[in-house]
């Protein structure tokens, strides 16, 4: 099964992750997706937000890959609190 998001989607957080409330209901780009054993349904997907999230730089383990993001707008999310943005105003 194919990942849902690629590496510069743009995507909308629907709800508060990993005890983040700050990435609920905000935009942001996907800048990385897990590299590890999750089925495609279930991948975390490393959002770079348009905002402060109060997050970190998406570098967390070896497993991920490193991009580079504005600090404190970094946060991996799952695909079930993702929905792409098709048109933005």
């Amino acid at each position: 099964m194919r990942n849902k998001f690629k590496v510069g989607d743009r995507v909308l957080c629907t709800m508060a992750y990993d005890a983040n409330p700050s990435v609920r209901n905000q935009k942001g780009t996907v800048r990385a997706i897990e590299k590890g054993t999750r089925s495609a349904q279930h991948a975390l997907y490393g959002v770079e937000f348009d905002v402060d999230v109060n997050g970190h730089e998406l570098e967390t383990s070896s497993r991920f890959i490193k991009p580079n993001t504005k600090r404190h707008h970094g946060w991996w999310v799952p695909t079930t609190h993702l929905k792409k943005v098709t048109r933005e105003k």
